[in-house]
């Protein structure tokens, strides 16, 4: 083993630019495969953190005219498929990441903020780590200022402090009480946001802006409905103002 070695050594040092391009390449090889695993293991393998993870979906818009199989909702949309729609035990809503100033104790700091239909966690059956999700009454036009925020914000900006529920958070300006936290790793479905307050979506103010098309739309299918069918729902619904269309 030892006369091996001793060999090898050798021939490597006699050949240092071949050796070198055979050590890079083996070295990205090992990385692309353990890379593809870990997101095929992520993705596939290993099951979805939520409550019937196999009847949750999320509906998207589809902009025929643009070819974009996978376009951002409209609220209006949403609230008529939440009102009409009946393929589905729930549905939930939330916009895109958004940056969010915090003034106060500790030093201002940018956030990545998002704003999320009261039901979002309920429909995932994700539980708190501390505190709870917001009341149907706070998710109104004008209910109070209130937030929930990430276990690594809670680590960071409040110090994993057991009594950070109530601590008013000063959010662009405006004070925001927080109410949860969330557990470690749980987070809104590809989106980066830590802070999490109310989108009190109002029928009137949806109708005014129907062209502005930012929800992300999740909803659980009822037991026993397929895919298919849920789409066939939406897609025989009558069509909302405006290219896209439920996909």
């Amino acid at each position: 083993m030892i006369q091996h070695l001793r060999l090898a050594c050798r021939l490597l040092w006699r050949a240092p630019g071949f050796s070198a391009m055979a050590i890079l390449t083996l070295a990205l090889g090992i990385g692309a495969n353990t890379a593809i695993f870990s997101v095929i293991d992520g993705a596939i393998l290993t099951p979805l953190d939520f409550e019937h993870a196999d009847r949750v979906v999320r509906i998207w818009a589809r902009n025929d005219q643009r070819n974009l199989p996978f376009f951002s909702v409209a609220t209006p949309d949403y609230l008529d498929w939440k009102e009409s729609a009946r393929s589905f035990d729930a549905l939930a809503a939330y916009d895109r990441q958004r940056a969010a100033v915090l003034t106060g104790d500790p030093l201002p700091e940018e956030v990545q903020a998002a704003r999320i239909s009261s039901d979002v966690f309920t429909l995932l059956g994700t539980s708190m780590a501390l505190g709870r999700g917001f009341t149907a009454e706070e998710d109104q036009p004008g209910g109070p200022n209130v937030a929930i925020v990430t276990h690594g914000f809670w680590q960071r900006r409040l110090g994993g402090a057991p009594n950070a529920i109530g601590r008013v958070l000063i959010v662009d300006g405006q004070p925001h009480a927080v109410v949860g936290v969330l557990p470690r790793g749980v987070g809104l479905p590809s989106n980066p946001a830590e802070l999490l307050t109310p989108a009190r979506m109002s029928r009137a103010e949806a109708d005014a802006q129907r062209g502005n098309r930012n929800l992300r739309v999740l909803a659980r299918l009822r037991a026993g409905v397929t895919v298919a069918e849920g789409r066939a729902e939406l897609e025989g619904l009558p069509p909302p103002p405006g290219p896209p269309r439920p996909a």
